[in-house]
């Protein structure tokens, strides 16, 4: 049921006016993504292991970070847009997924630190995180942007892939946390299906489950 159909009272055109205005308010939080984006795509090169990255403003994107991120975009975009309809309803689910992906990849760079610090010492999460927490949760705030497309019935699926995804940290942990940079295998693909399962879970959130019944019948 999209907002159209919700606003049936002052109250909830209100509550709607509120949350437009927050998803509006993710677009200078999350420009510098956007910005970083757009130079490093025009910027590809290699690294020391010889893998493709995109580097631009001191940072090494993977080819794997922006293909789940877009693949992630995509899905919550078309997902939110067939429920609320028409061209405003695609302008709210671009904001919508652009801010929920902004805040997944905060997560993940908070949940990638934290694990180094924690099991290897790493001291990137006193220099750079907690001198700067209160930024590094505003933006990690903006995944309730997603709060009103969520489906109660997929609630046990985001469980699962999120007990996955950490276990699949533990097991990077566990084999040394290497970097892709280290020309390190199982470090290339421990970070691929970290990052790619960040930006897909929140789009599995609004899935209508008739789809996977409808695959498993066929």
């Amino acid at each position: 049921m999209g907002p159209k159909k919700l606003m049936r009272t002052d109250s909830d055109r209100r509550l709607w006016i509120v949350y437009y205005v927050y998803i509006l308010s993710s677009i200078p939080v999350f420009s510098w993504y956007d910005r970083t984006v757009l130079l490093a795509l025009l910027n590809p090169s290699t690294n020391t292991a010889g893998n493709l990255v995109f580097s631009a403003e001191g940072s090494e994107i993977y080819p794997f970070t922006i293909a789940s991120a877009a693949l992630g975009a995509v899905l919550m975009t078309i997902l939110v847009w067939r429920r609320a309809g028409g061209l405003f309803g695609l302008l709210v689910g671009v904001l919508v997924a652009r801010a929920t992906i902004g805040s997944m990849m905060e997560l993940y760079e908070l949940t990638f630190v934290s694990f180094g610090y924690f099991f290897h010492g790493w001291r990137t999460l006193e220099e750079h995180f907690l001198p700067n927490l209160d930024w590094a949760l505003l933006k990690i705030g903006y995944i309730s942007a997603l709060a009103p497309w969520v489906k109660r019935e997929n609630v046990r699926i985001l469980t699962v892939l999120t007990a996955i995804t950490l276990l699949l940290f533990f097991i990077w942990s566990a084999t040394g946390y290497k970097l892709p940079a280290s020309g390190d295998i199982a470090g290339y693909v421990l970070n691929a299906a970290t990052r790619s399962l960040f930006s897909v879970i929140p789009a599995m959130g609004l899935m209508d489950r008739r789809i996977f019944s409808l695959c498993t019948k066929r």
